[in-house]
This record gives structure tokens, sequence and C-alpha cells, in this order.
């Protein structure tokens, strides 16, 4: 698709980690989340931050704060809050 016009909204991967994350396929959710850059986009903080947002409720704490790290470096910090105040609350 990235070569294609078309550009993908985050609100599509959005509803796409979702219907994963119900189906108990958080791998998958995951997955998708991190092949991303191959498609036209725009923004992916909400797309993250539903992510990080299920596996907090999940319980998968480890697998959280690893995404976090990994997809988050770079950012501004205003970019970041949201997703730092799931992790606290997460950690409290």
């Amino acid at each position: 698709m990235k070569e294609d016009s078309c550009e993908c909204k985050d609100s599509l991967f959005v509803n796409a980690i979702k219907t994963y994350a119900r189906a108990g396929l958080l791998d998958e959710a995951i997955s998708l989340f991190k092949r991303i850059p191959q498609f036209n986009f725009v923004n992916k903080t909400e797309s993250f931050n539903t992510l990080l947002q299920i596996l907090v409720n999940e319980s998968k704490l480890e697998a959280a704060h690893r995404l976090f790290l990994e997809s988050s470096y770079g950012w501004e910090v205003k970019s970041r809050i949201r997703s730092l105040n799931l992790l606290m609350d997460a950690l409290c």
C-alpha cells in the first residue's frame, strides 16, 4: 500500500487492533502495529495508545513496557503524555 496514493488513517489501525484483541489475538495486534510503516500513514499515536491500553488491561505489563520503549523513542513529550499515564496507572 505504500506505493498507492491511498492514505491509511489511524482509525483503521485502531479498529483492527481492537478486533484482534477481542478475538484474543494479541500477538497479531502487536505484529500489525509493527507493520504500520509499510502503509501510507500519517500518525500512529492513537493506534499506539490503543495497543498499549489493551496490553495493560490484559496485564501484559512487560509487553506494554517493551512496546513503549521500542515505539516511542524520539517522540515529543507532549505526544507521550497519554502513554506515560497509561503505564503509571498500571504500576499503581
